[in-house]
């Protein structure tokens, strides 16, 4: 697999809006194309062949967490968590085999 045009950023920030809490959000975004090759058999008459491609990928991801202090011996902690995933692969051209019979077989 060869990775290519690829670009990602991301963020951190962390605060403490008061002495009991304190409160997290990072995120991360990705975007690009990676190379990718795929074989495909032929059954009649034997045969395999190679097919390169390139799948478009992308997405990101969010994260806030919000901790208080409710005593020197306890505390609270929420988080939440959300990811998303994008990925668009190689787009196969349509191919008809002729069978033996009268028919064909259409794949793609």
């Amino acid at each position: 697999m060869t990775i290519g045009n690829w670009g990602r950023a991301g963020f951190r920030t962390d605060s403490r809006p008061t002495d009991r809490d304190a409160l997290t959000v990072q995120g991360d975004l990705y975007k690009g194309h990676v190379g990718q090759q795929i074989s495909i058999a032929y059954y009649s008459p034997p045969d395999q062949r190679n097919v390169d491609g390139t799948q478009y990928v992308s997405g990101g991801n969010l994260l806030g967490r919000w901790h208080r202090e409710l005593s020197h011996t306890s505390d609270l902690q929420l988080q939440a968590y959300y990811d998303r995933t994008y990925r668009l692969g190689p787009q196969l051209e349509k191919h008809a085999t002729p069978s033996t019979l009268t028919s064909s077989t259409i794949w793609s």
